[in-house]
């Protein structure tokens, strides 16, 4: 990396044994983000994978020098793979999306336009449109979402999608926890920031099974309810020197 231009966007990406997907996602990613025309690094944390997802990762970065492989020591879940991203992160601006390239890499175009052309955007949310996924989980999603909607009022439709571009110091100061991936948008807005939802294309899974979701649906209510006592509870600074 010595002597490349600093990054203007970095895509953080986490994987967990997806070794029939990593090197598509790879390639796809470069492909989309060379459109872009901007300097840029992928940044895959490998959230303790069993199959070859990380050798594989590390062998692609010869061929791919904006490549950064980031290895979490164990298995500990997409909201802790996105921390680890961000904070191995040199842009400015961070996107996020998933490695089962269920999200359509060419979609990081559209919500970076929006983002550094929006009024003061800091989070551009994808929102999943014609879900390619089993009814067992689009039902499960919409549900989760409507929960969301409902306790947080926040008007993200779609606040657990894995496709988002955001502002890094928009998410570098969101206190951590399990399950944080499906609030971003409303913790960007609990912050502060503002935040608009862009229509993205939804890709059936080409390999494997989904890694993150419905196990965890369990604990989606009280974590909700932890977002919204965080809004309610929210220190509010409106002060200026005179």
């Amino acid at each position: 990396m010595s002597g490349a231009p600093t990054p203007r966007i970095t895509v953080v990406v986490p994987v967990y044994n997806e070794e029939g997907c990593v090197e598509a996602l790879v390639k796809e990613t470069t492909a989309a983000l060379d459109r872009l025309a901007k300097p840029y690094e992928i940044v895959c944390v490998d959230d303790g994978s069993t199959d070859a997802s990380q050798a594989i990762l590390v062998a692609l970065k010869g061929a791919h020098p904006s490549l950064r492989v980031v290895a979490l020591g164990a298995h500990a879940g997409k909201s802790a793979a996105w921390l680890a991203g961000v904070r191995a992160a040199r842009a400015d601006v961070v996107a996020f999306f998933d490695a089962d390239l269920q999200n359509d890499p060419s979609d990081i175009g559209r919500l970076w336009d929006v983002l550094v052309d929006g009024d003061g955007v800091d989070c551009v949310n994808g929102l999943r449109v014609r879900r390619q996924d089993s009814w067992l989980r689009r039902v499960s999603s919409r549900l989760g979402n409507g929960v969301r909607r409902v306790l947080t009022g926040s008007p993200i439709r779609d606040s657990a999608s894995g496709m988002k571009v955001c502002r890094a110091d928009a998410v570098r100061h969101i206190v951590p926890f399990e399950g944080m991936h499906r609030f971003l948008p409303t913790l960007v807005s609990v912050a502060g920031g503002r935040v608009v939802e862009v229509e993205i294309g939804h890709r059936p899974r080409r390999n494997g099974v989904s890694k993150y979701g419905l196990e965890r649906t369990a604990l989606g209510l009280a974590d909700t309810l932890g977002v919204r006592w965080l809004q309610r509870r929210r220190v509010r600074e409106d002060a200026h020197e005179l």
